[in-house]
C-alpha cells in the first residue's frame, strides 16, 4: 500500500486535521497569544475575525513569529497580536485536504508548516501539520517508502552552548530554522 493510499484511508476518517486548534481574536496581547499557545502546548494559533463559529481566518501567530520577534529585541509585551501576526494565511478547502499530494505540495510550496483547513464558506474546519499527518500514517508505512538522504537535513546550524538565548533567536531567524544543535 502507498503512502498516499495509506493516507487517503485514514483521512476520510478525519484524522490528519486536528479539527480543535487553538483559536484567538486579533485584539489580544501578544503576551495573552503567547500564554495561550503554552497554555494549550501548540506551535501556533489562528487568529479568527471573532468568536463567531463560522468567523474566517484573519491570521496566524506561530513559534516562527515568536522567534523573529525575539531576535528584533523589540518589547512584544507591549504589541498586540494584530500588529505582528501573519495575515497572508495559506489555506486548503476540505475539499482538497483529502488529497495528500496537494497537502504536501501546498506545505512544501509555502514553506509552511500549519495549514488551515476551511469550508466552502471560508469558515475554519481545522488544521493539518507536519504532526497530524505523521500521526495518520504507520511509521512502517514511511520506512518502507524513504531513504534517510531524503529526509535528513544536509545544512545543520550549530551553536556554542555559551550562546546567548538572544544570540540563538538572532541566528535561527537568519537561517531561517526552527532549531539549532549546540556544540562544545
Amino acid at each position: 500500500m502507498s503512502i498516499a493510499t495509506a493516507f487517503k484511508l485514514n483521512h476520510n476518517n478525519g484524522l490528519a486535521i486536528n479539527r480543535y486548534p487553538p483559536t484567538v481574536t486579533p485584539d489580544i496581547s501578544v503576551d495573552e497569544a503567547l500564554a495561550r499557545m503554552t497554555q494549550t502546548h501548540s506551535s501556533c494559533l489562528l487568529v479568527l475575525a471573532n468568536h463567531q463559529p463560522n468567523s474566517p481566518v484573519v491570521g496566524i501567530f506561530t513559534e516562527r513569529d515568536t522567534v523573529q520577534l525575539i531576535a528584533s529585541g523589540v518589547d512584544w509585551r507591549t504589541l498586540s497580536l494584530a500588529s505582528v501576526m501573519t495575515t497572508s494565511v495559506m489555506t486548503i478547502t476540505e475539499t482538497e485536504s483529502q488529497d495528500i499530494v496537494i497537502v504536501i505540495n501546498r506545505l512544501r510550496q509555502y514553506k509552511i508548516r500549519h495549514l488551515p483547513v476551511v469550508g466552502e464558506r471560508g469558515n475554519l474546519i481545522g488544521v493539518i501539520t507536519p504532526q497530524t499527518i505523521r500521526d495518520v500514517l504507520q511509521p512502517v508505512d514511511l520506512l518502507n517508502h524513504k531513504k534517510v538522504s531524503e529526509v535528513m537535513a544536509t545544512r545543520v546550524i550549530h551553536a556554542m552552548g555559551t550562546t546567548s538565548i538572544l544570540e540563538l533567536a538572532q541566528l535561527m531567524n537568519a537561517q531561517r530554522v526552527s532549531c539549532v544543535v549546540i556544540v562544545e
